[in-house]
């Protein structure tokens, strides 16, 4: 009566008296419904599941189950709290133990439907809606299920690999609300065995939700001793890690706690893999760079603090980047692939930012040679691959922003950078750099720049204003006469002169600004350098600049203002400027997500690739 009343909306809408009550007071429907939760949560439910432990009835459970789904309908509002408290209950294990032994019904498809109300939840809610009816076996049988190997099916909802992914979800919720569905030992193969035989069978990688549920899984129980099978699912279980966090980088503090309890627990074996293995070390390393790069900069403290107290990571970390050392002991045969080298600068790069911004303890620091980077980026760029240049000037620039003093990494120098000891006043401030490494790398950087690689320009440029930034608050003399060479200006020229896309591009832009920022007026003149850029944005219009595109010209534009350049603007010339800042300033390009981009085996986030915007004082 209950149900049929609530889907009426008038009677939703007035209220009623009860004919036992003395007093005038009003009752809603909404009251009469929470009575009778009341009574079937205190009262009647218990006493049906106590029944029907020693001797379930099939009819009496099929009405049992249809009353508990009409519950549902009856008060929404309260269905959160009461789902949960069926779930931490253990009745998960009630209806599937019932279903298996009876085949009665829907049994637990609402219930589990509400509990999942997370993520993903139309997809979830769509998986479990298809394929629960059909879940009619024993809990015991369930091994044997994730282990079939079924044909190719034709919705990803439906048939047995659905049905598979549906017992991952189920196991997945049990866990979360303190059940466990089998034993750690029996779950920890089946979900790997299911995983293997997606990728041996060739097909589409399991939805993220079933991924997320099958990591959790396998994470559960990380912290017991290491065993073979363990390590041996290593390299498909990181594998699957990085392609779920770069296809669903968490975008909240309560995603990145997630993601630091659970993933990274998948990790405490990575600290034993031998820097040989790149199979497993490399999809390792992509991760953990992925998950800090693409997290908010305010949800990785801890992470970063568990990263840097893996004494076994860093270890890894100083492996890899010694073996790759030009004067290495190491046969070339046995220096390490470009990926799982660009894997570790970039990591290193990483922890280096993060530990600056939350001041986190460092245990154990790495050893590198800023003289051998130095020397790679000038003389052996030709030999290098841009995958490795690439990541190489990310981890320099990260360096340089720490004022080439980060606790994370012990820099080495060498006589190509300084002079001889003791050292003069100016190579003594830019240590370990030196006055003539400060010109050595401005120069490589310059001709990575005329490479119009697009990784390697952004890459390029940053590098380029940390360093100059570097020297500007070490030695300002320094960093004055790095832009006033006359190779900047031949820079400028050549990059203008590649065509319009490249006078409209955030690199330029960046490159110009932060020549004139630094005082040269040597290397950038109206005409023809700022021209170009003008009448290329007001031919284009700046409708159709990217949000990049739009900051790095008008930061460009703001410092052509403030710069005193050689002749100086005249005021017909400034006016110019000024409207198509006021043009900038009305135009708002939609934000775009960050993006990640696989490069040779790698994931590479875009994000740390931005051209850097810097406000000039």
């Amino acid at each position: 009566l209950a149900e049929e009343c609530a889907s009426e909306p008038v009677l939703k809408e007035n209220t009623f008296t009860a004919p036992s009550k003395q007093s005038q007071s009003q009752d809603s429907l909404e009251s009469l419904c929470k009575c009778l939760l009341h009574c079937c949560d205190s009262a009647w439910i218990p006493t049906v599941i106590k029944m029907s432990q020693d001797a379930p009835h099939a009819q009496i459970l099929q009405h049992f189950y249809s009353i508990l789904s009409f519950q549902f309908i009856l008060v929404p509002s309260l269905m959160p709290v009461f789902t949960n408290k069926l779930a931490s209950s253990g009745f998960f294990r009630l209806p599937l133990e019932h279903k298996g032994l009876l085949c009665a019904g829907n049994s637990s498809v609402l219930t589990v439907r509400t509990v999942h109300c997370g993520k993903d939840f139309e997809e979830v809610d769509n998986l479990l809606l298809h394929n629960l009816p059909s879940l009619c076996c024993r809990l015991s049988d369930w091994p044997s299920l994730l282990r079939d190997t079924p044909g190719l099916q034709l919705s990803e909802y439906k048939g047995p690999r659905a049905t598979q992914y549906c017992m991952v979800i189920l196991l997945h919720l049990t866990m979360q609300h303190g059940d466990r569905l089998l034993p750690d030992q029996t779950v920890f193969p089946s979900v790997v065995w299911l995983l293997h035989s997606v990728q041996a069978q060739g097909d589409c990688a399991p939805p993220r939700f079933v991924l997320r549920s099958a990591l959790f899984l396998l994470a559960a129980d990380t912290r017991q001793d290491p065993k073979p099978r363990r390590v041996n699912s290593l390299p498909l279980l990181l594998k699957l890690l990085c392609v779920m966090e770069t296809s669903d980088p968490p975008s909240s503090s309560s995603d990145s706690s997630k993601m630091d309890g659970v993933h990274f627990k998948l990790l405490y074996h990575a600290g034993r893999l031998k820097p040989s293995d790149t199979e497993s070390l490399l999809p390792a390393l992509n991760f953990l760079y992925c998950c800090l790069s693409l997290s908010p900069a305010h949800c990785t403290d801890r992470a970063v603090s568990v990263l840097l107290s893996n004494s076994g990571l860093m270890d890894q970390l100083q492996t890899v980047l010694s073996s790759s050392s030009s004067s290495s002991l190491f046969a070339p045969s046995a220096c390490p692939p470009s990926a799982l080298l660009c894997c570790s600068h970039l990591l290193l790069s990483s922890l280096v930012t993060l530990q600056h911004v939350h001041s986190s303890q460092v245990q154990k620091s790495i050893s590198w040679s800023l003289d051998e980077a130095v020397q790679r980026l000038l003389v052996q760029k030709r030999n290098t691959d841009n995958l490795s240049l690439v990541s190489l000037l990310r981890l320099l620039q990260a360096l340089l922003d720490a004022d080439l003093e980060p606790e994370v990494v012990s820099l080495t120098s060498g006589p190509s950078l300084v002079g001889p000891r003791p050292l003069g006043v100016e190579d003594g401030s830019l240590y370990p750099l030196g006055t003539r490494g400060a010109q050595c790398l401005s120069t490589a950087l310059s001709g990575l720049l005329l490479q119009k690689h697009e990784l390697l320009l952004r890459a390029s440029v940053n590098c380029l204003g940390s360093l100059l930034g570097f020297l500007q608050r070490r030695s300002p003399s320094t960093a004055k006469f790095v832009v006033c060479q006359q190779w900047n200006r031949f820079l400028v020229y050549c990059l203008l002169s590649s065509g319009e896309s490249y006078r409209l591009h955030p690199v330029v832009h960046k490159l110009i600004t932060i020549l004139m920022k630094h005082g040269s007026s040597a290397a950038v003149l109206w005409e023809p350098d700022l021209l170009r850029v003008m009448e290329a944005v007001e031919w284009r219009g700046v409708k159709e600049l990217s949000e990049e595109a739009t900051q790095s010209l008008r930061l460009l534009l703001t410092q052509t203002l403030r710069s005193v350049l050689q002749p100086p603007l005249t005021e017909e010339q400034k006016q110019r400027v000024k409207s198509v800042i006021k043009s900038l300033a009305l135009h708002t390009p939609p934000n775009l997500p960050s993006k990640v981009l696989r490069v040779g085996g790698v994931s590479i986030c875009l994000s740390d690739f931005t051209v850097k915007s810097e406000v000039f004082q």
